[in-house]
């Protein structure tokens, strides 16, 4: 919450200084955001053509910030391979503005550079073991022609390992109870895709069938437990 004096002090470089809302930020030491939200409850927040009028006048190339020096981003994003991402956070500023910059620099990475340099950040993050959004452990393996930008999934590698041959081609591999991060040898299963199909729902079956007979001997159990009490 902003106090009284420091929504004067916001007021004051806004309007009267003139600086642009990350300044201000940075001035009082508070968030971009905090700053923008306060100037938008006083009805303040100039328009898109005195901002871009204020940006000429100040000297900020058309919008871009103009604290930022084009041999930093130079340095960070092709020297050090940072992602706009990273050299915003570090520079304190919107990724539109680096990107900006690196374009107008000429040194975009290509689709298949940028991939190459998040897959090098996230092998180095996780030590080349991931979770993918469906639950399944990927592992580095750029040997693999079948790998997908250099990963693997475990569970196809582990099975094969200890099956001693290759996954036949249109071939899923199964985990038997159902956690998919337990990729060790027992709870893996190979089949086709078609008989993966038919024993999904059996399974489901099975353990629903399970869960009530579990659920039927616990009630039974507490049954007994008050007859022995009486």
């Amino acid at each position: 919450m902003l106090t009284q004096q420091q929504v004067d002090e916001i007021v004051r470089l806004y309007c009267r200084e003139q600086f642009p809302v990350v300044e201000v930020a940075r001035q009082l030491g508070i968030g971009r955001n905090q700053c923008y939200g306060c100037l938008r409850r006083l009805n303040l927040v100039r328009n898109y053509k005195d901002a871009k009028l204020l940006a000429v006048r100040v000297g900020r190339d058309g919008g871009t910030r103009y604290d930022i020096e084009d041999e930093q981003v130079r340095r960070m994003y092709a020297e050090e391979r940072m992602s706009i991402r990273e050299v915003a956070y570090v520079l304190d500023c919107s990724g539109g503005s680096v990107a900006y910059r690196v374009r107008r620099l000429g040194i975009s990475r290509s689709r298949g550079q940028a991939i190459a340099n998040f897959t090098r950040k996230r092998r180095e993050k996780t030590g080349g073991k991931f979770i993918d959004g469906n639950g399944y452990v990927w592992v580095w393996c750029p040997e693999d022609e079948r790998a997908h930008n250099g990963y693997m999934r475990e569970h196809w590698l582990v099975w094969e390992r200890a099956n001693g041959r290759r996954l036949p081609k249109g071939w899923l591999v199964h985990h038997l109870n159902g956690n998919k991060q337990d990729n060790v040898p027992g709870n893996l299963v190979a089949m086709s895709k078609k008989k993966h199909r038919l024993v999904i729902p059996l399974m489901q079956r099975r353990i629903r069938f399970l869960e009530t007979v579990n659920k039927n001997l616990l009630i039974l159990q507490e049954i007994q437990e008050v007859g022995s009490e009486q």
